[in-house]
């Protein structure tokens, strides 16, 4: 009877960490996924996922840490944002910063391009020729100077 005692002991004991979940387990490409919606905060530009700065690879823990907890992809840039400011999201939160910086670059192309057809136009008229020359005679005060020149040698 005593064994069942502490056997029923035990498993009471037990109980609480049946009720806990076992740790997620979070993979790279999970960390990856999260890590190039980031840019590095001392590499300007550089992605997250791309760069091997202590700092980045100490955000790629924390990121891990977040997802193994539970956080979603959005939740931990969301986090990333409070924490450190919209210049470390490579694509802003804000729905308006995402609309320019999705249409400006685009726009900007067109109207490069346009610019370009402009000045190609521009300069083909410069280079198209003339009307044929004509035949050039002297001015008449040219005549007169020629005259008198001959006269007095």
């Amino acid at each position: 009877m005593r064994a069942w005692v502490a056997l029923l002991c035990l498993l009471l004991a037990a109980l609480p960490a049946w009720g806990q979940d076992a740790p997620r387990v979070v993979t790279q490409d999970e960390v990856s996924a999260v890590a190039e919606r980031l840019t590095c905060p001392t590499c300007v530009g550089v992605p997250l996922d791309d760069c091997g700065t202590e700092t980045c690879l100490r955000w790629k823990e924390d990121i891990a840490r977040l997802l193994a907890e539970g956080l979603s992809h959005d939740e931990i840039v969301e986090r990333f944002v409070a924490r450190y400011g919209q210049r470390v999201a490579n694509v802003p939160l804000d729905p308006t910063l995402r609309a320019l910086s999705l249409a400006v670059p685009p726009l900007l192309a067109v109207l490069a391009a346009l610019a370009g057809l402009l000045t190609l136009r521009r300069w083909r008229r410069l280079a198209a020729p003339a009307a044929p020359d004509l035949p050039l005679s002297a001015p008449p005060a040219a005549d007169d100077y020629r005259a008198r020149l001959e006269r007095d040698l």
